[in-house]
């Protein structure tokens, strides 16, 4: 049941950003040279990064590699990161903007609860007012005909004898 209260609760809500599926990598460090070129690239000071390599090729090969090319390869992964944390940083004003919308909805149905509430203890009570009026009249029509059964021709009434 609560499961179920609070996937109602999140319909609707923004979803975070995801990142690529990593796969079996290997980490690669760059040299100063490489890290302030990357940084200068992206503004983000990169020294080491995750280079998908499920077979392996990579690892047999970096010996040989050009250092161009790595740091190609850490500008990229560089820009991605930087790509998603943007994502990231809008997904949560959304969600901060999705949550305050909640809430004043949220408010708003409980002002309504509350209205709604309020108008019928207001409608209960005018129908107890009404009621007992009609009671109270009532009970004085019954009183002057019981008076009136006891005593049609007002005699007792006249000495001060009071019914019952």
């Amino acid at each position: 049941m609560a499961d179920e209260d609070e996937e109602d609760y999140f319909a609707g809500a923004p979803q975070p950003p995801t990142r690529a599926a990593r796969t079996d990598s290997i980490m690669i460090r760059l040299t100063p040279a490489q890290t302030r070129h990357v940084e200068e690239q992206t503004g983000r000071t990169v020294t080491e990064f995750p280079r998908e390599d499920s077979k392996g090729f990579v690892a047999m090969t970096m010996a040989s590699r050009d250092p161009d090319e790595v740091t190609l390869w850490a500008i990229k992964w560089a820009r991605a990161e930087n790509d998603f944390e943007l994502a990231y940083q809008a997904y949560l004003l959304e969600l901060a903007e999705w949550q305050d919308t909640r809430r004043h909805e949220e408010k708003a149905k409980q002002d309504k609860l509350e209205e709604d509430a309020l108008a019928k203890a207001e409608a209960l009570a005018a129908s107890f007012e009404e009621f007992y009026a009609e009671e109270g009249a009532a009970r004085e029509a019954a009183m002057e005909e019981a008076i009136e059964a006891w005593d049609p021709d007002g005699k007792k009434r006249k000495k001060g004898i009071e019914p019952g």
